[in-house]
């Protein structure tokens, strides 16, 4: 309880505030005041929170709970005390009506405050104490004659799990931070003290109250009950590591039991600076885009409200089965599935619950969340629905649940600003999910269109655009057109943050869509029959075709029910049914063949072709064996890379290849065709035709070679004892004077090779003969309808023998191709370890700078999971020579962590052991991050980074620059010449305007388009040790993008970055051959792996082996 001499402290240097009171607390109308005045300006955190509460005015009568000192008036000539600004603290629990404009503006502000929503904070776990506190009060008209004041303490704790699994605790009620750091925690604060005021009513009686926003409630009452512990899972936090409940009750918990998670996200990344001036010579132009601004209303308002629906199956045994739909978790088709069972309760809801019907304009995102324009008047609904739903048989009931999200469930214009932070897992954003999911449900409400992925909209049925759709009849294949969607926060013209929508074609490779029989599908291969083998190569071809893909049972119980069947995933194919055999339940084994004749009463059509083998997908995913003509396929389907064959492949890109021209006009009419615009309430808010935005064009930095005029290579190397290897009896006989010829216009002394042949598909006998006689290079003239190239590769880590491959087609026509014939002798130098040219560019010779590039093979090796990380780095004898390797490990959502550490400390050893050079300052970039990513990048990868500099020498302290580098994104940037649209030439930069508001962000243009449209990298300046400096690093990425050394154009990224996704590649097509296990007693063997099937140990980890 306060004392009246803490209330005099914190009234204390207020701004001209005049205090009096007196000393008796019976007859207060005759007693004689005593005044206090002061007129200085500092903090009164007391008198600044009961003044946010009650404004002011006029005369207020309070007094403190101390029998002989009652304060009995206050007046105030200036309501906010200087050192509070023009905002004062936050209230909760009392609003009031005034005349007063001041007293409006401050009403408005602290409404404002209130509104804030930190989503960053929902479903998490609080720890609440205080001695009491009750529910809000209204406060209005002239001030009470009499109001007691009581002080109580709370204490707000936020619970998280850390990497390690332990579980820490943060006291944001007492905060120690300063500015807008300090404002963040007190915004915790207070969303936890609404929810807790609104969830605990009953428990927390009393008021009204007045909270700081820190750790001191004021109430007026003395509250009952003094010591209230209160712990809050819902409507609070979306931090990714806040440990959960253990079970569906959001409210309650031990915390204890909840599952870890990681902790990243709200450390910042590096602050963000000017863009690029024009300096140097650059050119400054306005570049269109895709990208389209949404203007919403001022009045914009959305209400969020979670949905619930389960699916009640009965138990042979008489158990009710209940499955969650609308948390779907599973992956690809599945989740696909489980949003069409939840838009079909949902209609069915839609068209019987009365009060659903007058709630407005609803908008479902087809899982967990509703969005509606206006309030429902029943925001707790509750129905069960048994019709139409489901066909299976043992279903009883869909439970349909809906209940308005607490804490965070009202959005407003305000909350665009909210949707970015400077700290990734501060960024709330929820608008954006809300405004996906309005624009979303035209699309969703058209039968023509298959949404994929909540991101593309597919037209599946005759369209009206300018653009050839290929079909392919093996597999009954077919292409279809569709349209990307993504909603962003960006800088915007004007630097004033908006939401924007960005759009881009896509066209894809669909399996049949009417669920045809599985046997029909195959009899489309040529070479079919109904008595193939599995090993037989058509019956592979099939495979390769399906590998992975759903399909649906299609006999007994199951006729009939098509996807609310049981769907299973292809994983390979087996025995023909009299052969293949599996264990029963009981133990015995049985075929195929007499167990679909004994326990369906199913005669089998075609014994004699082969089953297929596939796994369910819930349970233990047991292998079970089928015939295929009991099985459908599931239809929607995508074509995956890994089914496509090259030619499919080859024709896809193709038909995604759109001019610039091309691709704004089909962009334009596709995303009203499938209803992106077409279908907004322009008094909602309405989306802007696409934006030009400014751009800046860097010269291109010359390519110097040894002297002026001269094509000879800056350091030749010599080649002198190396050997051609043809196949069996092929040859080409000129092919090594044409390449000696080249060689010596080139600087390089070089003798004739020698020549060898494959025998009996006998490689190994090459490189070990290569090995006994010195060989430099193994040089491969080999048919390109030949498959050795993986293998050779692979020979080449094996044996550690210098290998390069040409095709025997292009080897005959080197003598008028001299183009080819510079870039395969171009080649042969940077293997030799030599330098072909120099880049005209200060960026790597002014300092001691090292600059590695990381990037990922997303596709593992078949089931295991083993991936593998390419890196490379400027780490040779000169500061232009990059080379590279590849490190395996598991795939986790760190991959990147586990090597950097151990690549970067050899790089740095290498670089210091091959110039002499102590690296000054170290620039990372990293490959195919996307924006999810970027905390793991700054708090993880970076903290790696510093711990290896540390473990060299304890003082050494690198200046280090990280970046990130994506193209998964849908932005694309547009020249225009003479009135035709076009390509941008490389080197231009776009810095401003549609990049993040808070983050250093550039796209750049590295190479000119072979085909299509030229399709920019993102990138972003996740961490800098020092000021960063943005004309520094966009002048340096477009350096590196010039020096890939084998052609003198530019590429597309850093050329550290194109080595190290190429090594990255390298090293998945090597684990084909790997004869080691990858896993014992379940434990990837890292270590073991690596130390024998990477460059680690080999004499060719100092070489550009790759080029």
């Amino acid at each position: 309880m306060s004392t009246f001499e803490d209330l005099l402290e914190s009234l204390k240097d207020t701004a001209d505030v005049t205090v009096k009171y007196i000393n008796e607390r019976k007859d207060v109308e005759g007693a004689q005041p005593i005044e206090i005045s002061n007129s200085s300006r500092a903090n009164c955190k007391l008198f600044n929170v009961i003044m946010t509460n009650i404004g002011t005015q006029g005369p207020g009568v309070l007094y403190i709970n101390e029998p002989k000192m009652t304060l009995l008036e206050t007046k105030m000539s200036r309501c906010t005390p200087k050192s509070f600004g023009k905002t004062p603290a936050p209230s909760f629990g009392v609003s009031y009506n005034s005349n007063n404009s001041n007293n409006s503006n401050n009403s408005n502000n602290s409404n404002n405050s209130n509104n804030s929503n930190d989503t960053n904070f929902k479903n998490s776990t609080k720890s609440f104490k205080t001695k009491s506190f009750g529910p809000p009060a209204s406060f209005s008209g002239p001030p009470a004659p009499k109001r007691s004041i009581f002080k109580y303490s709370v204490t707000i704790k936020y619970t998280f799990t850390k990497p390690n699994g332990t579980q820490e605790s943060i006291d944001f009620s007492k905060s120690i931070k300063e500015g807008s750091l300090l404002e963040q925690d007190k915004k915790r604060c207070e969303r936890v003290y609404k929810v807790a005021v609104k969830r605990f009513e009953e428990r927390l009686q009393g008021g009204p109250f007045y909270y700081d926003s820190q750790s001191t409630l004021y109430s007026s009452t003395k509250l009952s009950n003094e010591n209230i512990h209160c712990v809050i899972f819902d409507g609070v936090s979306k931090r990714p590591n806040f440990v959960m409940p253990p079970t569906g009750d959001d409210n309650s918990g031990p915390v204890s039991e909840r599952a870890p998670r990681q902790h990243v996200g709200f450390q910042p990344l590096a602050k963000k600076e000017s863009p690029h001036s024009g300096r140097g010579g650059a050119r400054m132009i306005n570049v269109g885009t895709n990208c389209r601004r949404i203007v919403l209303s001022p009045k914009f308002t959305v209400y969020q409200y979670a949905v619930t629906i389960n699916y009640v199956f009965s138990h042979p045994d008489g158990r009710e089965i209940t499955i969650p739909i609308s948390k779907s978790n599973r992956l690809d088709k599945e989740h696909d599935r489980d949003k069409e069972r939840c838009r079909s309760v949902y209609k069915k809801a839609m068209s019987n619950y009365v009060d659903l019907k007058k709630g407005g304009t609803l908008f479902y995102d087809s899982q967990g969340i509703l969005w509606s324009l206006s309030e429902l008047e029943n925001d707790n609904i509750s129905l069960v629905i048994t019709e139409g739903i489901s066909k299976r048989p043992n279903f009883i009931r869909a439970e349909f649940k809906l209940n308005k999200v607490l804490g965070s469930g009202e959005l407003s214009s305000d909350d665009v600003w909210r949707s970015v932070h400077q700290c990734p897992g501060e960024a709330d954003k929820s608008i954006h999910q809300a405004i996906s999911t309005i624009i979303a449900e035209g699309p969703n409400s058209r039968l023509s269109v298959l949404e994929l992925n909540n991101t593309t909209h597919y037209l599946m049925k005759d369209h009206n655009l300018p653009i050839h759709l290929e079909k392919f009849p093996e597999g009954e294949i077919s292409s279809a057109v569709g349209v990307t969607k993504s909603i962003k926060t960006l800088e915007g013209l004007d630097g004033n943050p908006s939401l924007f929508m960005t759009n881009d074609i896509k066209v894809s490779l669909f399996h049949p869509q009417l669920c045809p029989p599985l046997i029909k599908v195959f009899s489309t291969f040529r070479g079919f029959h109904c008595g193939l083998s599995a090993g037989n190569s058509v019956a592979l071809k099939i495979f390769e075709h399906h590998k992975n893909c759903y399909v649906a049972l299609d006999y007994g119980e199951f006729k009939r029910l098509g996807v609310d069947g049981s769907v299973m995933k292809i994983k390979g194919f087996a025995a023909n049914p009299k052969n293949q055999e599996f264990q029963q339940d009981s133990g015995l084994m049985i075929s195929v063949y007499d167990h679909f004749r004994s326990r369906h009463n199913i005669e089998i059509e075609h014994p004699d072709l082969f089953t297929v083998a596939a796994v369910s997908l819930t349970g233990e995913r047991k292998v079970y064996y089928f015939p295929p003509e009991v099985l459908r396929l599931v239809p929607d389907q995508k074509v995956t890379k890994e089914r496509m064959t090259l030619d499919e492949e080859r024709r896809l890109i193709r038909m995604n290849a759109l001019k610039p021209d091309q691709r704004m006009d089909v962009v334009d009419r596709i995303v009203e065709q499938v209803g992106l615009t077409n279908g907004v309430n322009p008094d909602v808010f309405r989306i802007e035709k696409p934006m030009v935005v400014p751009a800046v064009v860097l010269p291109a930095p010359h390519i110097n070679y040894s002297s002026n005029g001269s094509r000879q290579f800056v350091e030749p190397k010599k080649l002198t004892n190396w050997e051609i290897v043809f196949l069996n009896d092929e040859t080409c006989w000129d092919v090594a004077d044409v390449l000696m010829q080249e060689m010596f216009e080139c600087g390089m002394q070089v003798e004739p090779p020698s020549v060898s042949h494959i025998r009996n598909k006998d490689v190994h006998s090459i490189f070990t003969n290569a090995i006994r006689t010195g060989k430099q290079l193994l040089f491969f003239v080999l048919s390109k309808d030949t498959a050795y190239h993986e293998f050779i590769k692979a020979c080449e880590q094996r044996y550690d023998v210098l290998t390069q491959e040409i095709n025997l087609e292009k080897a005959r026509t080197l003598g008028r191709q001299g183009k080819t014939r510079r870039n395969i002798v171009n080649k042969t130098n940077m293997k030799l370890g030599g330098l072909n040219y120099n880049v005209g560019s200060h960026f790597l010779d002014e300092e001691n700078i090292l600059v590695l590039g990381f990037s990922l093979s997303h596709a593992s090796y078949g089931e295991s999971e083993v991936v593998s990380v390419g890196y490379a780095g400027n780490t040779l004898d000169r500061a232009h020579k990059f080379c590279g390797g590849f490190v395996y490990t598991q795939k986790t959502r760190d991959i990147f962590g586990d090597v950097i550490y151990d690549v970067l400390k050899d790089s740095l050893k290498t670089a210091r052991k091959n110039r002499s050079m102590k690296a000054e300052k170290v620039v990372i970039y990293f490959n195919g991050i996307s924006e999810s990513q970027f905390a793991t990048v700054n708090e993880v990868y970076t903290k790696k980074c510093l711990e290896c500099f540390s473990s060299l020498k304890a003082t050494y302290n690198p200046e280090l620059i990280v970046m990130a580098a994506s193209k998964m994104h849908n932005t694309r940037l547009f020249d225009s010449y003479q009135g035709r649209v076009c390509n941008l030439k490389p080197g231009t930069i776009v810095d401003t305007a549609i990049v993040s508001p808070v983050y250093n962000e550039f796209y750049h243009v590295g190479a000119n388009a072979i085909q299509g449209t030229s399709k920019p990298v993102r990138y972003t300046v996740i961490h800098s040790s020092k000021r960063v400096d943005m004309e520094y690093l966009e002048e340096l990425t477009n350096s590196l993008c010039h020096d890939h050394q084998i052609i003198e154009s530019s590429i597309s990224l850093p050329v550290p970055l194109f080595i190290a996704s190429d090594c990255s590649e390298r090293g998945r097509m090597d684990l084909k051959y790997c004869d080691e296990p990858l896993f014992q007693n379940g434990e990837f063997q890292k270590d073991k792996i690596n130390d024998r099937f990477t460059y680690k140990y080999k004499k060719l980890k100092e070489t550009r082996f790759n080029a």
